[in-house]
């Protein structure tokens, strides 16, 4: 009875392995799509990951035709993350650091009903962002905002624009209770900052994973009275 039971059992999941959705006029494309991000899996997990990326397909096309018809005020477009589900990107990218830390310190700007703010600011075409980075499959976002933050104010209080590095708070301030891919603060970030300084992008490249490099951690370049 066991045996039989086991045996539906397995049959079910290939029953509903086999009934997964593909698009054969999308070979094309999905071939050139794992190619240009060198995209290999298991052969379990590949019709899986197709139909994902499908689907994916689907929601960008729809989006963008909403946004030509003025639905919307941006438009999408396909990724290195195309072969993933919403589930599977938010862990990814949304992890939280939930240790508690003292913010007592922090100024915080509250606008009172007479301050005249405009409804929206681009920073870009004023010089303080830098180019679009990219943080790969590591979970470094606390990093890269972290030094989105500081490049502005640098370039606010010196004119000169430089990409710092998130290499080096993933790999430097694990001290103050960062975890590199596995999350961090931004708040600790900057009092790391304030107290060690930082490195440059350039100086100290990204390479998206957790390298513990203690004694790199000694050189960097100090950013005073931001």
């Amino acid at each position: 009875m066991n045996f039989l039971l086991r045996g539906c059992f397995v049959v079910c999941v290939l029953v509903k392995a086999s009934t997964v959705s593909i698009n054969p006029a999308l070979d094309n494309e999905w071939l050139s799509w794992k190619t240009f991000h060198k995209k290999v899996y298991q052969e379990k997990d590949a019709a899986f990951r197709r139909n994902v990326w499908e689907q994916n397909l689907q929601y960008i096309e729809k989006h963008n035709t909403d946004y030509f018809m003025g639905k919307h005020t941006f438009a999408v477009g396909m990724n290195q993350f195309g072969d993933m589900t919403v589930e599977e990107f938010s862990n990814l990218l949304n992890r939280r650091n939930t240790r508690q830390y003292n913010n007592k310190t922090c100024n915080i700007f509250t606008a009172d009903d007479k301050t005249d703010l405009p409804q929206s600011v681009d920073w870009r075409p004023k010089g303080y962002v830098t180019g679009v980075k990219d943080q790969k499959a590591c979970g470094s976002c606390w990093a890269f905002s972290t030094t989105g933050v500081l490049e502005g104010q640098w370039f606010k209080k010196t004119g000169k624009l430089i990409s710092l590095s998130e290499q080096y708070l993933m790999d430097c301030s694990q001290s103050v209770g960062n975890h590199g891919c596995n999350g961090g603060s931004n708040y600790r970030s900057l009092l790391f900052i304030k107290e060690k300084g930082i490195n440059s992008e350039e100086s100290y490249p990204y390479t998206a994973k957790t390298l513990n490099q203690g004694p790199v951690c000694l050189s960097r370049w100090t950013l005073s009275n931001l």
